[in-house]
């Protein structure tokens, strides 16, 4: 298992440079490569999105898009048994006025890897990020892989890394 607590982009800039909304109040996932992309065209989004951001909505959690349906990047199929989610991205706004938000998100995030693996042979890892803002633009971001069984503590290193 190994965890990476470092800096990011400032996701407000970038999401500007690129035409793209910021969620202001709810939590957003962001494509793979935001950091890097020159364009909204150079988008590529974990192809666990979707499952994602069904499963957070049903939950009542409030889950922003940051492009449009139409404008929404293709899909990375993975071929591998590795999991691969995409960047949970957590506002400042969201993250100072409901930080357990951040908890239960991935809580059920969990439980559904925990589900999807039940019963796998072989290993398997899952590799999820977290990126969370402060009310200056400065994000953190934590990076997990490792086995699915574990991903129920990414919470507590979430909080840990924000303090």
């Amino acid at each position: 298992m190994s965890v990476e607590v470092s800096e990011f982009i400032n996701v407000r800039q970038k999401l500007n440079e690129l035409g793209a909304e910021y969620p202001t109040d709810g939590i957003a996932l962001l494509p793979l490569n935001i950091s890097t992309a020159e364009s909204i065209g150079d988008l590529k989004q974990a192809s666990e999105a979707a499952t994602i951001r069904k499963l957070l909505r049903q939950a009542d959690i409030p889950v922003k898009d940051i492009l449009s349906k139409e404008k929404r990047p293709p899909y990375v199929k993975n071929k591998s048994n590795d999991w691969v989610s995409p960047i949970i991205f957590v506002s400042a706004t969201v993250w100072n006025n409901n930080p357990k938000l951040v908890s239960v998100a991935l809580n059920i995030v969990s439980s559904y890897i925990y589900d999807a693996f039940k019963g796998a042979t072989g290993s398997r890892t899952t590799k999820i990020s977290v990126v969370v803002e402060d009310p200056n633009g400065k994000s953190t971001r934590i990076d997990y892989e490792g086995p699915s069984e574990a991903v129920k503590d990414l919470a507590k290193l979430v909080r840990e890394a924000k303090k």
